[in-house]
């Protein structure tokens, strides 16, 4: 039976996957990724480890294909960032992950011009996209100032980077939807933006060439499997159901959220979510509208780091029994949308020494930031939600987002939401597809308590932050 394979590269690990047709895994491969933050505020990767780990997992489930293997995809962590040699392909720095946020001082000199830079490329003035790392290699790292003047650098997303050393022929290529977290990209024409380059003093010849999500993108290396769709991660998670519903968000909860909802042919202009491409191909594109948390898992792993406990572990049983936690002012790697702030100190009000009700806060303010971008989509557009990503097995956060939002949160047993959407995508959005039921289903209730901490919380992000609905 032929077969689609899947290649989902994250902020933490890379995988392979093989599906068959109809849509049902065949066989699945993971590699660990290390991140180091070497200071406050730096995410690092190496591109060569990812790379390698891409390999890795590749080689292990191709054996096992019980046929032809048709097509591929790979999705990839967006905005992350790294720069090589045109030539050889070696990379010059380590890589800036989407986390890092090194550049935001930087950043402050183009204040001005952030309007402008939201109406044309979907997005706000953020240390997390890849033009103010761009710039902050370019002025401290003397390997990439070397290479820029000699002309030998090339800078784009991590997709990019992959693109070239995974494919026959060593393309520059980067596709939309990795393109569209630059803050160089015209979200209408789907090419780098002349407007935004010139802005931010980027050669457009370091970049990578725009191309469509959907298309023959090259060989994978030593085989004859053509990759057919190269996107971002988030990108190809909102199509593990097929072709998006326009009443239904995804919130996939990983080392952060995003909320994702499919706006149709014409580009979303959100005030303060962002705007970005579903899928495109030559002759059409879909596009998204999208929200962020950035601490969701990360703001675990910042717990688990403060308390030497092993939170995940307690956190059902903790989300039943405590009724009482404080709020948590959650800026891990910053407030996302619709605040967009890094100078916000992460904090429980009131403090605590309870692991427990620390723990349950920090659920509780993730809760609270997915509701919070959920009011900006247009009220009344959505009539469902639905839940992937690994923090979707806590019942108790299912259950609270259902109760703020009113909404009914679909969560489905299939834990590789990206994967197969990828494959999907890859195999040319078949209507022929497994499309999992969902697994439970969580129903809103009236939680009095939980929506006046919810208040409670909005009230404490205005305070701090001088926002006001």
């Amino acid at each position: 039976m032929d077969c689609i394979l899947a290649i989902d590269q994250g902020s933490h690990a890379s995988r392979a996957l093989l599906f068959d047709t109809h849509g049902t895994v065949i066989a699945r491969h993971e590699a660990g990724v290390e991140q180091y933050e070497p200071h406050p505020g730096w995410v690092e990767l190496s591109p060569e480890q990812v790379l390698e780990s891409v390999r890795t997992v590749i080689a292990k489930v191709l054996p096992q294909a019980a046929g032809q293997v048709r097509c591929a995809g790979l999705a990839v962590q967006r905005s992350t960032l790294v720069a090589w040699h045109r030539h050889s392909g070696e990379a010059l720095a380590p890589a800036l992950s989407w986390q890092d946020t090194r550049s935001r001082e930087l950043l402050q000199a183009y204040a001005s011009h952030e309007r402008a830079i939201h109406e044309i490329s979907g997005l706000p003035l953020s240390p997390h996209y890849l033009a103010g790392k761009m710039r902050w290699l370019m002025a401290h790292n003397q390997r990439v100032s070397q290479a820029l003047a000699e002309g030998t650098l090339v800078m784009g997303p991590l997709a990019a980077y992959l693109a070239r050393h995974l494919l026959e022929g060593q393309p520059l290529i980067v596709d939309h939807s990795n393109a569209a977290r630059s803050l160089l990209f015209d979200l209408a024409q789907a090419q780098w933006s002349p407007a935004l380059t010139g802005l931010f003093g980027i050669d457009p010849r370091v970049l990578p060439a725009c191309v469509p999500t959907l298309e023959h993108h090259g060989l994978l290396e030593g085989t004859d499997i053509p990759l057919t769709c190269l996107c971002g991660d988030q990108n190809a998670a909102i199509h593990a159901g097929g072709e998006p519903l326009q009443d239904e968000a995804l919130i996939n909860l990983g080392t952060g959220a995003f909320v994702l909802c499919g706006v149709g042919r014409q580009p979303p202009a959100p005030d303060h979510l962002l705007g970005g491409i579903a899928w495109s191909t030559n002759k059409e594109r879909r596009y998204l509208l999208e929200g962020t948390v950035n601490g969701v898992g990360s703001a675990i792993h910042w717990l688990q780091r403060q308390t030497e406990t092993d939170i995940l572990a307690g956190l059902p049983e903790w989300l039943d029994a405590v009724r009482d936690p404080p709020l948590f002012l959650n800026s891990i790697g910053g407030l996302g949308s619709p605040y967009w702030r890094q100078d916000i100190g992460a904090r429980f009000v009131p403090d605590t020494d309870s692991v427990a009700r620390r723990a349950v806060a920090v659920i509780e303010s993730i809760a609270f930031l997915v509701q919070r971008n959920l009011a900006e989509m247009q009220p009344g557009r959505l009539g469902a939600l639905r839940v992937s990503g690994g923090l979707s097995q806590l019942d108790g956060l299912c259950q609270r987002i259902a109760d703020l939002s009113g909404l009914p949160v679909r969560r489905h047993e299939d834990p590789e939401a990206t994967a197969r959407g990828l494959a999907w995508l890859a195999a040319g959005r078949p209507n022929r597809w497994r499309h999992e039921p969902p697994e439970r289903i969580f129903n809103p209730s009236a939680e009095r308590d939980l929506k006046q901490r919810y208040e409670g919380f909005l009230q404490l992000l205005e305070k701090e932050t001088g926002a006001t609905d």
